[in-house]
């Protein structure tokens, strides 16, 4: 044998002991994961799910797609059939669909059929799909079939799919290397593709996740400095993404998501194949990823925090409106956390079935589950604030949003707020519904009005001038918050300005009381004489019914100034001083779909200074306007320094809301209203036997 054989056959040796030993993790993984157990859950506990995802097989057989998983980024519901296959295809125009089409998350669907099944014709589809991408999708930048974050998450979605067909025996040696040899290849192109902008975007972590959970599977086909540099660099990332307080710099939920899942697919790959178990009691204090594990762990608790009663997250920024339970359900398992259970799936799901196996389902069966201590999500970095009544599903529950823009994929949303009563969704945000820059209602869905705020009709917390561009964007300033007797009181303060210049002071003052009572007062400074406009978004499901004030007694306020409003028979009344106009308009609870709603405006006109408050009261709630004294009686405050609002329930007093417009700088400094006296700028008295009580949330 000559030196050229010789090495040769060395070569080949070495190849197949590379081969071998993914063979044997696969294996390994296999007989812990225990498919024919999970095919039995999937035939059980899990048919339900199954039949959705065996429709979604059947059209794949035909290669028809649709993308309709919970995180799928650009979800489209319309079917369309490729016959030839093309992987540079964009049926609807759209190419947002050319980049779902190639990240191939929906081929583990064709997996599941084969197994719950057992017909062979799903997984040799699965295998004539994978090979057709790589024999015709070239590499290389500029491809729409191969941008750097849909191959991060393809590479993601082709991993545990290769160890499954090579633990079933389904791959000869030469296709096992063809596909590796691909990985390889793909993966080593997205080092080489690296943009620092990277390290600030969901771009980053989709692509160095991938490389790392494949480094775990395949290891032996990738180079070393490869894996080294993507942990490098996604513990740099993790560090520049996500804020102390758990919240993603984005300001868009569905990305905080996205960064989260593919950091916990990372981790529930590392959990499974090391034979590890975590613990949020035991989280290590130091060594290697620590703090990057504690940054999970609290994305983890801003996601619960964020989903409302029905749990589902708002549709703040780019989001849609989605269901989190999949996402606390493996966070839970990850960390073995009995919190985040409480905002889990009481059993396993199918998602995390495939992620997890048989080992999954029984782990999960034995964690117990408590509610989170904690009913306030306040995260000042992001500026984002959560507010609750309990853990129950017919909670009240309150979103506020007051803080910075964050990446191209944050709405001008400053003073937003969304609304559940008893459990539903009443006032809510407007989502995103495409990103093409030719859609009007793209750049219609970013700006202010198309959220939940009080505008300056010629000055503005932003303007988009493109679907990833603005002309300009206020500065929020510190929020403030306080919580006492479960009642919640938010300033969130900061500047807007004219497109030419003029700056303009806003300030959003919001009570929370917990019968589901919310006053929300709208300050504004700004010399000269202006208009304003005040909006509010409502869920499709709400209709305006005639105004009847039941209850309300001779107190009511007058018709005009308030509109009754309901669904699926629960009431809320919507007020303020000057009376609403009503109109229809359009929002998207789903990229590519759109819904008509409601919309309720406001406008007023001031000098110098704006004041506006408005209400959103259950039906038997009257508002009344009370006097306010200053020093025992021997001045009465007028309406430019205070507004009070004393609160009937069933026409019985139950408080009295107190905001001052400005610091009181002449004359003592006690006041009182209706015999009580109180000092502070935000105060409620509370109604206790025959006197009130007062609460200060603001000296």
């Amino acid at each position: 044998m000559d030196r050229m054989d010789t090495i040769h056959t060395t070569d080949m040796r070495g190849m197949q002991d590379k081969l071998d030993a993914v063979r044997q993790r696969a294996d390994a993984f296999e007989k812990a994961y225990d498919r024919k157990g999970v095919t039995r859950w999937l035939r059980t506990e899990g048919r339900r799910e199954m039949e959705k995802v065996l429709a979604q097989a059947d059209r794949l057989m035909e290669q028809t797609f649709v993308f309709q998983d919970p995180w799928d980024m650009e979800p489209c519901s319309i079917p369309y059939q490729l016959r030839p296959m093309d992987w540079g295809a964009s049926p609807n125009g759209d190419p947002e669909w050319t980049y779902m089409l190639n990240r191939h998350s929906y081929l583990k669907k064709l997996m599941l059929a084969g197994w719950y099944t057992k017909d062979r014709r799903y997984l040799d589809k699965l295998k004539e799909l994978l090979f057709h991408w790589i024999l015709h999708v070239p590499i290389k930048a500029g491809s729409s079939a191969a941008r750097t974050i849909d191959t991060g998450i393809r590479c993601m979605n082709w991993a545990p799919l290769l160890a499954h067909l090579s633990a079933m025996d389904l791959l000869s040696g030469e296709e096992m290397l063809t596909i590796l040899r691909s990985l390889s290849e793909q993966l080593a192109y997205l080092k080489d593709s690296y943009a620092e902008k990277y390290r600030l975007s969901n771009w980053g972590v989709l692509q160095t996740t991938s490389i790392l959970t494949n480094g775990l599977w395949y290891g032996e086909f990738l180079d070393p400095e490869l894996v080294q540099w993507a942990s490098q660099e996604l513990e740099k990332e993790l560090e520049l993404q996500i804020y102390e307080d758990g919240s993603h710099w984005e300001q868009s939920i569905l990305y905080h998501i996205e960064v989260l899942n593919a950091c916990s697919t990372l981790l529930a790959t590392a959990q499974m194949l090391r034979g590890t178990q975590l613990s949020a009691a035991q989280m290590p204090e130091k060594g290697p990823g620590h703090r990057s594990l504690k940054k999970l762990y609290r994305m983890y608790g801003y996601v619960q925090m964020a989903a409302g009663p029905d749990h589902m997250q708002q549709a703040q920024g780019d989001s849609d409106v989605t269901d989190v339970r999949d996402v606390l359900t493996t966070g839970a398992l990850l960390f073995w956390d009995p919190a985040l259970k409480s905002g889990g799936y009481p059993k396993l799901d199918l998602e995390n079935v495939w992620l997890f196996g048989m080992q999954g389902i029984l782990a999960y069966d034995r964690l117990g589950t408590r509610s989170p201590d904690r009913l306030e999500g306040l995260f000042p970095e992001s500026g984002n604030l959560y507010f609750r009544t309990s853990w129950r599903e017919d909670a009240h529950f309150t979103y506020l949003k007051n803080g910075p823009l964050g990446s191209s994929h944050g709405h001008a949303d400053l003073t937003h707020i969304s609304i559940y009563y008893q459990g539903v969704p009443f006032l809510t945000d407007l989502g995103r519904y495409s990103y093409q820059e030719h859609e009007p209602l793209r750049t219609q869905l970013k700006n202010p009005p198309a959220h939940n705020i009080c505008q300056v009709e010629d000055a503005g917390a932003g303007l988009a001038d493109g679907s990833w561009s603005y002309a300009f964007y206020g500065d929020c300033l510190k929020n403030y918050t306080m919580t006492l007797e479960q009642i919640h009181y938010v300033e969130m303060p900061f500047l807007s300005r004219r497109p030419g210049g003029q700056m303009a002071f806003q300030s959003r003052r919001v009570l929370i009381f917990p019968e589901g009572i919310w006053l929300i007062a709208d300050e504004i400074r700004m010399d000269g004489v202006h208009k304003s406009q005040t909006i509010f978004h409502f869920a499709p499901e709400v209709k305006k019914c005639p105004f009847r004030p039941e209850g309300a007694g001779a107190h009511a306020s007058p018709p005009e100034r308030e509109v009754l409003l309901e669904r699926d028979g629960i009431r809320l009344k919507l007020g303020n001083e000057t009376g609403w106009a009503g109109k229809k308009e359009r929002l998207s609870r789903q990229y590519n779909e759109t819904e008509e709603h409601l919309v309720f405006t406001s406008r007023d006109e001031w000098k110098d200074e704006g004041w506006i408050m408005s209400w959103l009261t259950p039906e038997d709630v009257a508002l009344i306007d009370t006097p306010v004294f200053q020093a025992e009686k021997d001045s009465r405050c007028g309406p430019e320094l205070v507004t009070a609002k004393e609160i009937l329930i069933a026409g019985q007093p139950r408080y009295i809301a107190i905001l001052f417009r400005h610091e009181v700088c002449r004359g003592r400094k006690v006041f009182s209203c209706q015999g009580t006296s109180f000092y502070g700028k935000a105060v409620v008295l509370k109604k206790e036997g025959s006197h009130f009580r007062p609460v200060r949330f603001r000296a």
